[in-house]
C-alpha cells in the first residue's frame, strides 16, 4: 500500500504542509493555508492580525492566541510542538492599547496605560 499523499501525486513535504482557521471574537475569519508545521505561534499572531484587521492590527499591544480553552502563550513554539493540527480552528483575541502620553511645558512627559 502507498501512502496516501503518494497515491494523490504529493510529495512528503506538500502533505506535511498546514490549513487553519482563525477566527475573531467579531466572528471574522481568515483562512491561513500552505503552513509549514514549524512555524511560530508568534508568526500566525502577526498573519492572522494582518489579515483580519489590516496593517493597523499588527500593532495591536494585545493579542491571545487560543486553541479551544487553552491559550497558546509561547510565541516561539511551533504548531508542531504546540499540537496544533492542519484543519483545526484557532481563535485571536485582539485588543487596541490604551496609552496617553502628554508633553508639559518643563519639558517632562507623561505616559498613561489603562
Amino acid at each position: 500500500l502507498k501512502p496516501f499523499w503518494l497515491s494523490a501525486g504529493l510529495t512528503p513535504a506538500l502533505a506535511s504542509r498546514m490549513r487553519l482557521r482563525v477566527v475573531s471574537l467579531s466572528g471574522t475569519s481568515v483562512v491561513l493555508e500552505d503552513l509549514d508545521p514549524t512555524t511560530s505561534i508568534g508568526e500566525i499572531k502577526h498573519k492572522a492580525s494582518l489579515e483580519l484587521f489590516g496593517r493597523s492590527g499588527v500593532s495591536t499591544a494585545f493579542r491571545q492566541l487560543l486553541r479551544g480553552e487553552s491559550e497558546l502563550v509561547d510565541e516561539g513554539l511551533d504548531l508542531a510542538k504546540a499540537g496544533v493540527q492542519s484543519g483545526e480552528t484557532l481563535t485571536l483575541v485582539s485588543r487596541r492599547a490604551s496609552v496617553l502620553a502628554t508633553g508639559h511645558l518643563d519639558g517632562s512627559v507623561r505616559i498613561l496605560s489603562t
